[in-house]
């Protein structure tokens, strides 16, 4: 369904952030990470789990809007913002400016305290160059 609402050319997270900004959003957000503290973290923590939600999140179940997918992705992203709030490091190759475009897109539909957890890795984010 969001995939015909938002069309064909969609980024993953894109979907992500209306998933998140739909009336239960919050609701599913909280019940995708319920399985992550976002507490602080060492980093080895935070890659262990963006290496298992990685293996989850297959294109073409992200690129149909596959719930189980976009909740992979959403651990993913948050396992991506804990490391940047927690060590200040990217643990992917994407380019930070893409990131950073990420979690300023999801990171204001999640609940407390993820919304914070992405707004401080936004922040680390920002002042990284590619």
């Amino acid at each position: 369904m969001l995939v015909a609402l938002l069309g064909d050319e969609v980024q993953p997270f894109e979907l992500l952030a209306a998933r998140c900004a739909m009336e239960d959003g919050a609701d599913w957000a909280t019940r995708a990470l319920s399985s992550v503290s976002p507490a602080e973290q060492p980093r080895e923590v935070w890659s262990a789990l963006k290496n298992r939600c990685k293996a989850e999140c297959v294109p073409a179940r992200l690129s149909s809007g596959d719930p189980d997918a976009l909740a992979a992705l959403l651990r993913y992203c948050a396992a991506l913002a804990g490391a940047l709030r927690d060590q200040g490091e990217l643990l992917s190759s994407t380019p930070s400016h893409e990131i950073q475009r990420m979690l300023a897109l999801v990171g204001p539909f999640l609940p407390a305290p993820w919304d914070e957890v992405f707004a401080r890795a936004c922040q680390c984010a920002s002042g990284r160059a590619d």
